[in-house]
């Protein structure tokens, strides 16, 4: 309907101003500008219930609290309903505070801030980026909880140093570590409860990890 609004307008302005060549561009640039923001704001009214790293990162925000160096899941907390995460979720860009996770992405550079490896992930940290790579035998279980630790060690970065742009270089390779661990530990104690209230509160969980990308064997990285 609106498409066919558009065209009866746009002949009904040919046809009496088609020779004003000023009015014609004028009529076309406004009307452009319009239905660039009618779209906007049709996708923005759309609530989607699938899980994405934006609105991923959303949730776990929304949810988990830090406490003393530790991070955790309230006992009676409640997950932000799609509608609600809809209201808050950036259409243009992804805002991730300046600390950006990348899962299955390994980076051409060698140079790290600090590596991390164990049976089931390796962690590439760089400047203001975390590149997760997980083990080829990790399962899609283990490797939402390994993703899940990783939005927590984001949120344990930004909430012990002020400045968000240098969160990195605050932060030695051995503090890295062990905050890497403790929120592996916390993701994993906390993962069931988590994904239970999402799916109470209308989130699918089947998207939850949809693109695994690279993974790494003990002989060598794939």
């Amino acid at each position: 309907v609106v498409s066919l609004l558009g065209l009866v307008l746009g002949s009904v302005i040919a046809s009496y101003f088609g020779e004003d060549e000023v009015f014609v561009w004028t009529s076309f640039i406004v009307l452009t500008i319009v239905h660039v923001f009618a779209n906007y704001i049709g996708i923005r009214a759309l609530q989607l219930n699938t899980l994405n790293p934006q609105r991923l990162t959303i949730l776990v925000d929304d949810m988990f609290q830090t406490d003393g160096g530790n991070i955790s899941l309230p006992q009676h907390c409640t997950a932000p309903t799609p509608t609600m995460v809809a209201d808050v979720e950036s259409l243009l860009w992804f805002r991730h505070d300046h600390v950006s996770i990348r899962l299955g992405f390994v980076p051409p550079t060698r140079q790290f801030d600090a590596v991390i490896a164990d049976e089931q992930s390796m962690l590439m940290i760089r400047e203001s980026s975390v590149f997760l790579v997980p083990h080829t035998s990790t399962s899609e279980s283990e490797l939402a909880s390994l993703y899940l630790a990783a939005l927590l060690l984001r949120r344990h970065l930004l909430d012990r140093h002020a400045d968000r742009r240098a969160v990195m270089a605050c932060a030695s390779a051995e503090e890295l570590r062990s905050l890497w661990f403790k929120s592996v530990d916390a993701a994993r104690a906390s993962q069931t409860d988590f994904e239970s209230l999402l799916e109470h509160s209308g989130w699918e969980l089947r998207y939850l990890i949809r693109d695994q990308g690279q993974r790494f064997s003990s002989e060598k990285r794939e």
